[in-house]
């Protein structure tokens, strides 16, 4: 079973948008912890049957091969204020009010979630249903559905980058040739150069 915080378990473009963050973090004086990068299904299943099966509070409502972790695309962190771990967010969050910065934890959390959508990252603080504050994506335009469809990422845990594969190649080539005017499909398709009598 594999609970990883190293964010070397990330997938490359991920990998550098996390490093990004938490650079930017630093330069606001936001000290942040990772708490978690790549899960293995064993470890989702684990997380996702608290509270429903065993004790605990339900902490995510992603099973097994549903989570953005268990394909090295999510990360999860938690700020410190003076040393100590933030989960709460209790506050009032961003404001023009300095006085109550060290003791706005809401406000620490927006300003963790700036950092991480500056970078070009998803931050799920601002989902409307299971708004998660510690939870960062990049899903590559991907959806969950889309994985389990048998959908591949465009780049692997050793930076190898993926072209299409043939029948996606052919799939992506009908799709555009489909937007086009017939006479410049007729060229593209080989029917001749600049054929016309399409």
């Amino acid at each position: 079973m594999i609970d990883s915080r190293d964010i070397m378990e990330l997938l490359p473009t991920v990998r550098q948008m996390c490093s990004d963050m938490l650079s930017e973090c630093r330069a606001r004086g936001i000290d942040l912890l990772v708490t978690s990068t790549f899960r293995d299904g064993a470890c989702q299943a684990l997380l996702y049957a608290r509270g429903r099966t065993t004790p605990g509070r339900i902490c995510t409502n992603a099973p097994p091969m549903h989570s953005w972790h268990n394909w090295r695309c999510a990360f999860d962190v938690v700020p410190r204020r003076n040393g100590k771990l933030i989960w709460g967010t209790g506050g009032n969050g961003i404001d023009d009010d300095p006085s109550d910065d060290d003791t706005d934890d809401l406000e620490l959390w927006q300003r963790v979630g700036e950092c991480g959508e500056l970078v070009g990252l998803e931050w799920a603080g601002r989902w409307t249903s299971f708004r998660e504050y510690p939870h960062f994506q990049h899903t590559y335009g991907r959806s969950i559905k889309d994985m389990q469809e048998g959908a591949t990422l465009p780049e692997s845990l050793d930076g190898t980058i993926y072209t299409l594969q043939s029948s996606s190649r052919r799939r992506a080539a009908a799709t555009f040739l489909a937007t086009i005017p017939r006479r410049v499909a007729a060229y593209f398709n080989g029917n001749g150069k600049g054929d016309t009598s399409v």
